[in-house]
């Protein structure tokens, strides 16, 4: 199974925006010394297991798969 995973360029727009969205300042984060570096991890598949699906009329077991 191929796995894709990739550094968030530090400080970029996306990098940014993600420390936004997780209340971290980029300011603070500049005076640390050191990087914190991002992982951005895009799966080949999710399987989600829910049993609560069956009542709804749904499989328990969903697969989702990225096209290539």
């Amino acid at each position: 199974m191929e796995i894709l995973a990739n550094f968030v360029e530090i400080y970029s727009e996306e990098y940014n925006k993600i420390a936004e969205l997780r209340k971290i300042p980029i300011e603070g984060l500049k005076r640390l010394g050191y990087p914190m570096y991002l992982i951005k991890i895009t799966p080949n598949e999710i399987i989600l297991l829910d049993s609560k699906l069956k009542k709804e009329g749904y499989s328990s077991r969903q697969v989702w798969k990225r096209d290539n």
